[in-house]
């Protein structure tokens, strides 16, 4: 999903789309606002008997993703844990911990609402500041696509939260940060 979604943005839309820093920011608000309530939709759709079969496979729409939302919306009802989250060693499932399959639920079981507006506003925050450094170039574009693709990803699974993959996940937006840095120092200091 996440190579394919890289595919379509980075080739299909054009390059000024990505070169404006309030279309790319409200870009990636929409796609956290989604990711957040993906889980309840996707659960309701459940609920209501809304089924759909995936063309060219056996498989369902659903991946048993529904049934672990369902029991975390139930267990996660107390408004202190909301605000403040339950932690990294939280056992909401059968006294086991519980892998939401979802980034945005994840950071808010750990971290609560105060914490995911943290989280979330200090990515933004980054991106923001890659396109306070000046014009974006091809590359650094694609480098944004790249980060904007696992939080898509972060729909169905936990990407930027998950400790194996900080390094590589957060390398985009790394990434397009020292190409600003360096195409600034090179305006400042053409000769060297």
């Amino acid at each position: 999903m996440t190579l394919i979604m890289f595919i379509i943005l980075n080739n299909f839309l054009p390059w000024k789309f990505w070169r404006n820093r309030r279309i790319t920011l409200v870009v990636f608000s929409l796609v956290i606002f989604i990711g957040t309530i993906f889980p309840v939709i996707y659960t309701q759709m459940y609920i209501s008997g809304v089924n759909y079969s995936i063309p060219f496979t056996t498989k369902s729409l659903y991946t048993g993703r529904e049934v672990i939302w369902l029991n975390y919306f139930e267990m996660a009802n107390k408004p202190a844990e909301w605000l403040f989250g339950l932690g990294s060693n939280a056992k909401l499932w059968a006294g086991e911990h519980l892998n939401v399959h979802n980034n945005y639920l994840a950071i808010l079981t750990n971290f609560g609402v105060i914490g995911f507006l943290l989280y979330y506003g200090f990515i933004l925050k980054q991106i923001d500041n890659i396109y306070k450094k000046g014009k974006l170039n091809k590359y650094q574009c694609s480098l944004i696509i790249g980060f904007l693709c696992v939080l898509i990803y972060g729909f169905v699974e936990v990407s930027t939260f998950w400790y194996i993959m900080f390094f590589f996940n957060f390398m985009f937006l790394g990434l397009a940060h020292n190409v600003s840095n360096t195409n600034k120092r090179k305006t400042q200091f053409p000769n060297s």
